[in-house]
């Protein structure tokens, strides 16, 4: 059992990215770039490299864009599966949508377009088919949002601040708590327990099933491992800063960078330009003699000429955004 293979996933994808704003505001979350490539790239070329390549995505803001961008020839040994959502349904809503394609499966992993995380994915789904529950959380210890408590044999019994009435320390035999990280592995048995086309939220309804003894949920930590969700302005730019300091091990077609400066396809810089700290230069953009950058994400085809300083910011075509 421990040899099945898990061959689709569900990408949930359908947010607006409001914590993102005003990066957002003509840019899907899932197209955001991460070191000029979009997150959903980094994330599809993870599940490619595990040999998951039947993918079911949910969409909503801009998802023409999203829509688009995903008949690349890059994709071509992948088959998607795209649901799009007038109103957004939350995590369980969404996940709804695939019901139908995840029929006869096993289990299959779902993962969150806003999350950067390098576990191991074999000793996850391995843990997972060592158990019969109806989903496995791959856990992270992240102080500011630990609220997933586990008890005896790695079972999660308590979520707080979700739908428990009461927490105290040691609750169920819990002795510690810890952050879901967006990325699970689930028995299609969930489906029975999701409304389809309305909205519902998948930590809540694990949550029910939990304190009513319905179905067990399994929390699966890994130590050090590196982990960010990257929905906030401000975790978007510290994870660049985490790469360019090599704290991320793990991610496939991010190109190659020297001097502490990524420099897209096309892109010109004139001599006697400044740039100090880390710095990423999307493609097809222009920077002038004199201009000095530091600790600058630039997304692509941005033209600076002198006069110009920037120091800790994003410059997008649409607007610059100081951290």
């Amino acid at each position: 059992m421990n040899n099945e293979r898990i061959k689709k996933a569900i990408i949930l994808s359908a947010g607006k990215g409001t914590r993102l704003y005003p990066l957002t505001v003509n840019c899907p979350k899932a197209l955001i770039p991460v070191m000029n490539v979009p997150i959903i790239k980094l994330i599809l070329q993870k599940l490619k490299y595990w040999g998951i390549k039947k993918i079911g995505i949910n969409l909503h803001h801009l998802h023409n864009l999203i829509e688009e961008f995903l008949k690349n020839k890059c994709f071509k040994d992948f088959s998607f599966y795209l649901a799009f959502e007038p109103e957004i349904l939350g995590t369980g809503g969404g996940m709804a949508n695939f019901a139908q394609i995840m029929e006869g499966e096993e289990c299959f992993l779902l993962h969150n377009c806003d999350v950067i995380c390098d576990f191991d994915f074999k000793a996850l789904k391995a843990f997972h088919h060592s158990k019969n529950g109806i989903a496995t959380l791959l856990l992270v210890d992240n102080p500011s949002t630990n609220k997933v408590f586990i008890g005896k044999d790695y079972e999660i019994v308590d979520i707080y601040g979700v739908g428990a009435e009461h927490l105290k320390e040691g609750v169920g035999g819990s002795s510690k708590a810890l952050t879901y990280s967006g990325i699970a592995i689930f028995s299609p048995r969930i489906f029975q327990y999701l409304p389809a086309g309305r909205y519902s939220s998948i930590i809540e309804i694990l949550l029910y099933l939990i304190k009513n003894k319905i179905e067990t949920v399994y929390g699966f930590i890994q130590e050090k491992i590196f982990w960010k969700d990257i929905g906030s302005i401000h975790s978007y730019f510290s994870l660049h800063k985490d790469i360019f300091s090599g704290k991320v091990s793990f991610l496939p077609c991010i190109p190659v960078f020297c001097n502490n400066v990524l420099i897209g396809a096309g892109s010109i810089i004139e001599d006697i330009t400044t740039l100090d700290g880390f710095n990423v230069i999307g493609k097809n953009c222009f920077i002038g003699k004199g201009v000095v950058l530091k600790n600058c994400i630039l997304w692509d085809d941005i033209r600076l000429e002198y006069p110009y300083y920037k120091e800790s910011a994003i410059i997008t075509k649409d607007v610059v955004v100081s951290i």
